[in-house]
């Protein structure tokens, strides 16, 4: 008997090569919210990388801290710059002129965003079971 090997389809990997993109510049957002956070005693906006899957972006999104928060507030929403949402894989949650909100939909990118979320992972728990 012969097994086939099944093996990702091209656009899995771009889907995933997206995702984790998404991920790991959520974690320099935290990073950079996190040596910010506590120096100021009132919000004042601060400059993050913008959380979108295109490997050559560069943008900066001004962001106040509570502004931010709103965002992390699920694990599955990323910081975007206006007009750089992928539809494919993601929905505008929310938009202003300097800022755009979005949610990845249901399958591997929101799975991926869901297992690296690393507010769930600091607190040692999970915010949403796979």
């Amino acid at each position: 008997m012969v097994s086939e090997v099944r093996r990702a389809e091209p656009m899995d990997d771009w889907r995933r090569q997206d995702a984790a993109r998404q991920a790991h510049r959520r974690d320099l957002n935290e990073s950079i919210e996190a040596r910010v956070s506590g120096r100021r005693p009132e919000p004042s906006v601060n400059a993050f990388v913008c959380e979108c899957g295109d490997p050559r972006c560069t943008r900066r999104v001004d962001l106040s801290s509570p502004e931010y928060e709103t965002v992390r507030a699920y694990p599955n929403q990323f910081l975007i710059a206006a007009n750089h949402e992928n539809p494919e894989v993601e929905c505008v949650v929310t938009e202003t002129k300097r800022f755009a909100v979005v949610q990845t939909l249901v399958g591997e990118a929101s799975k991926i965003a869901l297992r690296t979320d690393p507010r769930a992972l600091h607190s040692g728990g999970t915010r949403a079971s796979l």
